[in-house]
């Protein structure tokens, strides 16, 4: 069922861009690695998302892969997929833009 509301959330990537408050994270996703710690991995892919804030609850959801964070990479999708004038909630940490 959670994946069926990802892919909804996710499949048109030329829909409207995110808007008002926008929550953005990164997070690796694999299976757990033997022998590797923190933010080191071998075969994790690193998935940026951003998430309208609609009070309680998660609005509009966008997802990509992306090569680094924080960097230039996180920062392109950001800019790609939130409206320009958005604020970030604290959880969004310094890779949204200005």
């Amino acid at each position: 069922m959670l994946l069926h509301k990802l892919r909804r959330a996710t499949v048109a990537p030329e829909r409207a861009p995110l808007r008002d408050v926008v929550e953005v994270d990164e997070t690796y996703v694999g299976g757990p690695e033997e022998g590797v710690v923190g933010r080191e991995v071998e075969t994790k892919v690193l998935v940026g998302a951003a998430v309208e804030v609609r009070g309680r609850a998660a609005g509009r959801v966008r997802l990509q892969v992306v090569p680094d964070a924080p960097g230039p990479a996180l920062t392109g999708f950001v800019r790609a997929v939130v409206a320009p004038g958005p604020r970030s909630s604290p959880m969004a940490g310094a890779a949204m833009p200005p």
